[in-house]
């Protein structure tokens, strides 16, 4: 479809599940104009992402492509983690005062429209926004700095880096072991940010396969006769 000929607050997100994105929606809800959820990417004017999570290049070339006059919208603790220049970025957690300003400056409104608005804090604190790699089997590239880290110097933090570099590890299984968990979690986020994390896929042992002796046969008499004449 054009997007000359897309309804002009059509919106999609490949994040639908997340809780910052969930927010946004919430947030969007406040303010009185009819914004259109679409199962689309290519029916969206606006295009809301996670940026935490991972992005499909199709759904970044939508916004990044010119020609295509769409609004992305990058939720994020970190601009790092933004795909892109095209990406507006909105640092979390999001808020009215922070989120529409730019929004009433794109539809060509007052800058201070729809600002006194706010979530009620029950729905807030409801859509909490799960890390990516919670859940996952993880490596890491490369080392990382440890010396940004206060507490770096611990040899648990020491001992997680090195067989995250070797092997997959449970994200559940590091977080079960002896450490800070606020700083394990910084680790990771910020590898993440820097494409240092890797999900990847459960190792799956492949069950060992063992061939079945073959019983030794004795030679006949007539074998053991003609070995007399080798």
């Amino acid at each position: 479809m054009s997007s000359s000929v897309l309804h002009p607050r059509s919106i999609w997100s490949p994040h639908r599940d997340s809780g910052c994105v969930r927010v946004c929606k919430s947030l969007l809800g406040l303010r009185g104009e009819e914004w259109l959820w679409v199962n689309d990417p290519a029916q969206a004017r606006w295009i809301v992402i996670d940026a935490s999570r991972q992005v499909d290049e199709q759904c970044v070339g939508l916004v990044n492509d010119p020609h295509q006059h769409r609004y992305g919208i990058a939720l994020a603790k970190s601009w790092l983690q933004v795909p892109g220049a095209h990406w507006a970025f909105f640092k979390l957690p999001l808020t009215p005062r922070g989120f529409f300003p730019w929004i009433n400056q794109t539809l060509g409104l007052p800058a201070n429209s729809h600002v006194d608005k706010e979530l009620p804090s029950e729905e807030v604190a409801s859509a909490p926004s799960v890390a990516p790699w919670e859940g996952q089997m993880l490596r890491l590239k490369r080392w990382p700095n440890l010396t940004a880290y206060a507490g770096a110097s611990s040899l648990q933090l020491v001992q997680i880096c090195r067989r995250l570099l070797v092997e997959a590890v449970a994200f559940n299984e590091l977080k079960n072991l002896p450490n800070d968990a606020g700083l394990l979690q910084r680790l990771l986020a910020d590898a993440w940010a820097q494409d240092n994390l890797i999900i990847a896929a459960p190792v799956v042992q492949q069950p060992e396969v063992r061939t079945a002796a073959v019983p030794r046969r004795e030679p006949s008499l007539f074998q053991r006769f003609l070995s007399r004449f080798r």
